[in-house]
């Protein structure tokens, strides 16, 4: 079996307007892995962040048919803007060799909003499995 993550995959997000038509600028971004905190980003006025890199499993791990594991990390997003509902995203993949862009479209809240944001939080479970 591969040695665990001695790859190294390659993280941005790319933060719009709920229909993906505006950037949003000065959105916060935290990435976890394991629970534990890996990046804390803001979105630049494109609306994107810098490149994060994360450790993956080999490459090679993909071409292994007796590989145990995900040949992949995973990742949680949680973006976060005044004026906007949160968005988490859940098991978000990120592939050894590659530069994942994780679109996040926020959906503004609606006008004179004096609710709790969390109640609006949006989750996206990225998990689906990808059949390597």
């Amino acid at each position: 079996m591969p040695e665990q993550n001695t790859g190294t995959g390659h993280l941005t997000v790319t933060v719009r307007t709920g229909g993906g038509a505006l950037p949003v600028e000065g959105a916060l971004i935290t990435v976890t892995r394991d629970g534990e905190i890996i990046g804390v980003f803001t979105s630049d006025e494109s609306g994107n962040t810098e490149i994060l890199d994360i450790p993956t499993p080999p490459k090679s791990a993909s071409l292994s048919p007796g590989y145990v594991g995900l040949p992949y990390s995973t990742v949680f997003i949680e973006v976060d803007k005044d004026g906007f509902y949160s968005g988490q995203y859940i098991s978000a993949p990120v592939f050894p060799d590659v530069l994942t862009v994780q679109p996040v479209n926020l959906l503004p809240l609606p006008e004179f909003f004096a609710g709790d944001t969390a109640e609006g939080t949006q989750f996206f479970d990225e998990s689906e499995g990808y059949n390597l």
